[in-house]
């Protein structure tokens, strides 16, 4: 998906999430994040109240026609993020920037629960009568928890281009060892470069947005756009979960209401297959566990097949963080999973531009091989990546909106291998990390660099 934002009117942000040598923070911009997460132009096109009403009613040309004049408007006016995950750098590998993610994720939640703390003084020791304790009450609700916690961040726009330009600013090299931290494709690299026969809008918004590099995270690749769709997509999500709840929905359908309502604006439509020809798995499976996340702040939900406490608990009218939530905790490592890499987890694209895609990439299946495989014999196999691609379609049995059959989608399993090969024993379906329980103090990487280069 591209995340098309158009920038609001910013205020100063936190600035402790620094890179030696680099001026200006990652997260040091802070945009109206609590009421539109990433100003998100199609969002605000369906809160109009008459816009709804004619949704529900009209069926004809006429508002198809508006629909897709809304995204080519959008597409031209504001910035996307893409990443081509299918460029990779030969010779070189990723340094994991697990820690650094852990401490933004920490230093997020510690200082919206302190917000949230603040809040809920503040109304203790208001003047106004309370009748009922209506406002209190509001106050002291998960959703004002999860809406301080968003409001931490800066808007999705905001936040993947600081990061992009914190990386540029070292040459996307950690500033201590040298070591690679990214790697961003020129678009004359992409698999994307060659359209359809037939000009088609959508190629050059897909090649216009290709502004994002992939990254390593506890073991796993995929593109700084990810954290724009963690964070603020995931917040779109709990609000609609929150929707579906109040009319009455339970935990389950409300999930799967908000996976679907979303989903239809983003992927299925505006930001998505409408704009670029391309449906991303990997921005859906992303949505979902941000979704995950609020929902974590203040219950158990389950993440990676496994049930994980809430992160914050109540400590009479106030919130605390749960014991053993620290910067040594998993934290980011609970979330992150082999389904936010669009190798692994491949997009569904057009059939427009579905060919030549295909092309480039099973050109450079070695390379691809390499950096997924190395020398490991039992995942140089069409098995295993087949089996992963089968693992990707739902999120450890959840449906988070996968879309496309096997065939039609970029998977290595079949553009790599020629024919298919025996299943081999326990598939590793998990990327390059075992899965972490909170009980467990999470393994350190040999090299420490990138936490001393991305730290508070």
């Amino acid at each position: 998906m591209s995340i098309v934002s158009v920038v609001s009117p910013a205020t100063p942000m936190m600035t402790d999430l620094k890179i030696p040598n680099v001026p200006d923070s990652i997260v040091d911009i802070k945009g109206d994040a609590a009421e539109c997460p990433h100003c998100c132009l199609p969002f605000a096109f369906f809160s109009s109240p008459v816009l709804k009403t004619n949704l529900l009613m009209s069926r004809n040309a006429c508002f198809i026609i508006a629909c897709f004049a809304l995204a080519t408007v959008a597409s031209a006016a504001c910035t996307g993020h893409e990443v081509d995950q299918y460029s990779v750098p030969i010779g070189e590998s990723l340094l994991d920037m697990g820690d650094y993610w852990n401490q933004m994720l920490y230093g997020v939640v510690s200082r919206g629960v302190e917000q949230a703390n603040k809040n809920i003084a503040a109304e203790k020791n208001s003047w106004l009568p309370d009748l009922g304790e209506t406002r209190l009450a509001r106050q002291q609700s998960p959703a004002a928890l999860a809406k301080c916690v968003r409001q931490q961040l800066p808007s999705a726009l905001s936040l993947i281009e600081n990061v992009e330009d914190s990386l540029e600013a070292t040459n996307y090299r950690d500033v201590t060892s040298g070591r690679r931290l990214a790697y961003r494709a020129e678009k004359e690299e992409s698999v994307y470069l060659h359209g359809p026969g037939v000009p088609d809008p959508r190629h050059y918004n897909r090649l216009l947005f290709m502004r994002c590099s992939t990254i390593k995270v506890h073991g796993h690749y995929f593109g700084t756009d990810k954290i724009g769709h963690f964070f603020a997509m995931g917040y779109h999500y709990y609000s609609a979960y929150q929707a579906a709840r109040l009319m009455g929905q339970t935990h389950e359908l409300a999930m799967q209401k908000a996976a679907d309502v979303c989903g239809w604006v983003t992927e299925s439509s505006f930001l998505g297959i409408t704009s670029t020809g391309i449906y991303s798995n990997a921005d859906m499976a992303t949505n979902y566990t941000g979704l995950k996340f609020y929902l974590n702040l203040t219950q158990p939900v389950k993440l990676q097949g496994h049930m994980v406490p809430a992160m914050v608990v109540r400590k009479g009218e106030y919130w605390k963080l749960r014991e053993h939530f620290s910067v040594e905790s998993p934290l980011f490592a609970q979330y992150v999973s082999v389904h936010w890499d669009e190798v692994l987890n491949p997009c569904y694209l057009d059939e427009t531009v579905r060919a030549p895609a295909r092309r480039a990439i099973k050109s450079r299946s070695r390379q691809l091989l390499d950096w997924y495989a190395g020398n490991d014999s039992r995942r140089r196999t069409r098995a295993y990546f087949d089996n992963i691609l089968k693992h990707c379609t739902t999120y450890y049995g959840e449906n988070y909106g996968h879309s496309g059959d096997v065939e039609w989608l970029l998977g290595l399993g079949t553009l790599c291998f020629d024919t298919a090969t025996a299943p081999v024993d326990d598939p590793v379906v998990r990327g390059n990390r075992p899965s972490l329980r909170w009980s467990e103090t999470p393994r350190r990487p040999s090299v420490r660099a990138a936490s001393n280069s991305f730290r508070h």
